[in-house]
């Protein structure tokens, strides 16, 4: 990676969220914002996804299944896990025409992808490592952190990933 303090973000909401999540969604919205004013962030994008994606009937857009497994990849890579956040169950499909079983991940209802400035997947938020769960927050404050710390950072050739 040649930019050590590029990165963009993408924040995931989950459509039709539990009452009460809004003020969360806006805070954390709000410091994102903050960080491409400031940044590290150099861009920030916001979409909306559904409570679960799966395998069952096929109805799921494409791009949400290729997000899913784009994140496992990565938490296969560092030796973490997605869940209790992203949570894999059997279910069936009571379509006539498709009926069957499949897999279903239920999605977290706020999901933090950071991308290098080469468009690597740098880290995912919510996951787990080990007995320790990494939140949103946590993903948060680690950009917030990077915005003092990038210019040492640079300096000494640390690249992003391990700074999050």
């Amino acid at each position: 990676m040649e930019s050590h303090d590029s990165c963009r973000a993408v924040l995931r909401l989950r459509t039709l969220a539990p009452y009460g999540i809004n003020g969360t969604q806006e805070e954390i919205i709000g410091r994102l914002r903050t960080l491409v004013e400031h940044g590290p962030l150099t861009d920030l994008d916001v979409d909306a996804w559904g409570r679960s994606v799966g395998t069952v009937d096929g109805t799921d857009g494409p791009d949400v299944r290729e997000t899913v497994e784009e994140f496992t990849d990565w938490a296969r890579r560092n030796d973490c896990s997605l869940t209790p956040a992203f949570e894999w169950r059997e279910a069936e499909s009571f379509l006539e025409e498709e009926r069957g079983r499949g897999s279903v991940v239920v999605l977290p209802l706020l999901c933090l992808a950071v991308y290098d400035g080469d468009g690597s997947l740098e880290a995912v938020y919510p996951h787990r490592d080990g007995e320790e769960v990494a939140t949103i927050h946590d993903g948060v404050e680690a950009l917030e952190s990077l915005r003092s710390s990038s210019e040492v950072a640079a300096k000494q050739g640390e690249p992003l990933s391990s700074r999050l």
